[in-house]
């Protein structure tokens, strides 16, 4: 084996994927590319002496997304055509072999967001930051399925201020016109807009669990294609990626729900079956301690 590592930088054009690469990393280029932008260069591609790609296709797809004219690469000169085979596959298996320690990366991962740093970066998708960050909290999933919503208790029990975790859902027992509910109840890490209807203000949340639907009909949420009493939302919240349905003032508390996105049927947005789920607990919790009327 030969002990010389050199790295030079050459352009990107004079290197060529292998045509026959069995690894498929489209998926993988956007999340690279981010890496990329982030903390450079760290790692070599390596090509053979016709510069032909053995290891890196992924970085090197991603250096074309980025725009870049060079990349470093290092040319395996002392390996024989079948070692060159042999390494495309085992560079890519090898890294398959390993696995996270899922008492530790949930706490690095928090760490990182304590401290300000994009998680965008760290090549993992919403889903899974949001299980982790919630692990990392100490919030446990729960044992039932999300959608068997049971019949309420006589007398209520949800109070102010309870968070209800239910599968991909959130849904918290507060009012959706303090930022302060609206901040606990999506958590920290994406942007969303979110414009109470009777106010001009729009209070941006940093948030894991982006808000895809805002509904200010409470307690019941049942209008299905409500004419608005409530002047429209200032432009800004206009011109946002969040649909805003306001059927009524707001004259008590009452909570936004962070759920999958919806189907839009004309004017008339229609929920997933876990936002109706969800929906029927929301008509069911305590407000200051009272029942909320059923739908």
């Amino acid at each position: 084996m030969g002990n010389s590592f050199t790295v030079e930088l050459r352009d990107i054009d004079s290197i060529r994927p292998y045509d026959r690469n069995p690894r498929i990393n489209d998926k993988a280029v956007e999340a690279v590319a981010a890496s990329l932008k982030e903390f450079g260069f760290r790692q070599p591609i390596v090509v053979d002496a016709e510069g032909v790609i053995i290891a890196g296709h992924t970085r090197w797809k991603a250096a074309h997304q980025l725009g870049l004219a060079k990349v470093p690469v290092h040319v395996a000169k002392d390996l024989t055509p079948e070692q060159v085979r042999a390494y495309r596959i085992a560079d890519n298996k090898t890294g398959e072999l390993a696995e996270w320690d899922l008492t530790i990366l949930p706490i690095e991962i928090a760490d990182l967001q304590a401290g300000g740093f994009d998680l965008d970066t760290i090549g993992f998708d919403e889903k899974e930051l949001g299980k982790l960050l919630s692990d990392a909290a100490g919030i446990k999933a729960g044992l039932t399925d999300p959608d068997d919503v049971p019949e309420p208790p006589d007398a209520a029990i949800t109070q102010r201020g309870d968070l209800w975790l239910l599968g991909d859902h959130r849904l918290l027992c507060g009012d959706s016109a303090l930022a302060t509910d609206v901040d606990r109840l999506l958590d920290a890490g994406i942007t969303a807009a979110v414009a109470p209807a009777d106010s001009a203000s729009v209070h941006s949340v940093h948030s894991v669990h982006p808000v895809h639907l805002l509904i200010t009909d409470p307690p019941t949420m049942s209008a299905s294609n409500p004419a608005p009493t409530t002047p429209s939302p200032p432009a800004s919240a206009r011109s946002a990626t969040l649909p805003i349905i306001t059927t009524r003032r707001w004259t008590r508390p009452s909570t936004a729900i962070a759920s999958p996105p919806t189907r839009n049927s004309g004017r008339r947005i229609v929920p997933s079956r876990t936002t109706l789920s969800a929906t029927r607990i929301f008509c069911r919790c305590s407000l200051h301690g009272s029942a909320m009327p059923r739908a």
